[in-house]
């Protein structure tokens, strides 16, 4: 089994996003500290034959083959400084694997799911994953790796610059945008880190939030031979979807985390236990009352990650799995292929 790592705790460096008062202050956040193992929940979404990926190696979205699974999505990409060879073929079962377990965890507890930019030539059930190689080499990411936002904005500046329709932490406008990104960065990064991303510190309960308005970036950083698992990816979506908010969430951190309960997406290391200790394996958001609104209860007086856009409303919107008689009509032809050759 591959080791799977979460994300941890993180330092902040908050950014004004411009003199205006009424634009919120961008929280460029991270590195978040790589952290124990965490189990892996079977998301709706995951292929029949799990742990394989099909499709063609493309440096753009494949809208040919999209699957109408609603909008906005996360579109998968993996990050390729410059010089170096592409592992999509080795890596990309686990990109799709993370992805699909990072929204496991929400389909378990709350009947949502993260929305995925899925579908490939191969078939509707593939993650989407766009190859983006870097203007950037290894040397030129150690360095950035020194700064401490230096990794995410360089992945920004490298979006930008492969006209992926990102949306600056810096600007002060923030148009809405029909993807947010996911970045596998299969080169170096911050040590001892699984991720970073973006939080906008703007606590207002409505549709036109910031951290709502697309355009936004997860990064995933490698950990051995290959990625920090589901939960680093979790966690990092979580951010960039608005959690958690510094001031206003009882329990936050003032640091884009919390400290109510170890199993907590979002909560840091030294949190309480609060059940099985898995760290940040068990709740996305423990008591309902930081980043995501009771269920049974009246919605909290600020912006909580459930109003987010990039949320379906049922478990099912990645799940795009052929039939099983589909299934079994493409195993017979393989094997008749195989038997003929």
């Amino acid at each position: 089994m591959r080791l799977s790592l979460a994300a941890a705790v993180a330092a902040l460096v908050l950014v004004p996003a411009s003199a205006r008062a009424d634009v919120p202050a961008v929280t460029t956040h991270g590195p978040d500290a790589i952290a124990p193992f965490a189990q892996r929940f079977h998301s709706e979404g995951d292929p029949q034959d799990r742990g394989a990926w099909c499709g063609r190696r493309l440096s753009r979205d494949d809208t040919a083959h999209e699957v109408d699974n609603g909008a906005p999505r996360f579109h998968a990409i993996l990050a390729i400084p410059a010089g170096a060879k592409s592992r999509l073929t080795e890596l990309a079962p686990d990109m799709q694997g993370d992805a699909l377990g990072a929204s496991a965890l929400l389909e378990r507890r709350y009947g949502r799911a993260i929305r995925f930019d899925i579908g490939t030539s191969c078939g509707p059930q593939y993650l989407d994953i766009s190859i983006m190689r870097m203007r950037r080499d290894a040397t030129a990411l150690r360095t950035a790796a020194t700064q401490p936002n230096g990794t995410l904005n360089a992945v920004y500046d490298e979006l930008r610059q492969a006209r992926w329709p990102v949306t600056l932490p810096t600007e002060a406008d923030a148009p809405l945008r029909p993807y947010n990104y996911v970045v596998w960065l299969d080169g170096p990064s911050m040590p001892d880190a699984c991720g970073q991303a973006t939080l906008y510190d703007d606590p207002r309960r409505a549709q036109e939030n910031r951290n709502n308005m697309g355009g936004s970036v997860a990064v995933v950083f490698r950990e051995g031979a290959g990625f920090c698992g589901a939960d680093a990816v979790r966690h990092e979506i979580g951010h960039t979807l608005g959690a958690v908010l510094p001031g206003v969430a009882p329990h936050a951190d003032g640091g884009g985390h919390c400290s109510d309960a170890v199993e907590d997406t979002l909560c840091n290391a030294d949190s309480p236990t609060r059940s099985t200790g898995v760290f940040e394996g068990e709740f996305f958001d423990y008591g309902n009352d930081d980043y995501w609104d009771p269920p049974l209860g009246p919605p909290l007086p600020w912006w909580t990650v459930d109003l987010s856009r990039f949320l379906c409303a049922k478990p099912t919107c990645n799940d795009v799995t052929p039939s099983r008689s589909r299934l079994r009509r493409a195993v017979r032809a393989r094997r008749s292929r195989a038997r003929a050759a």
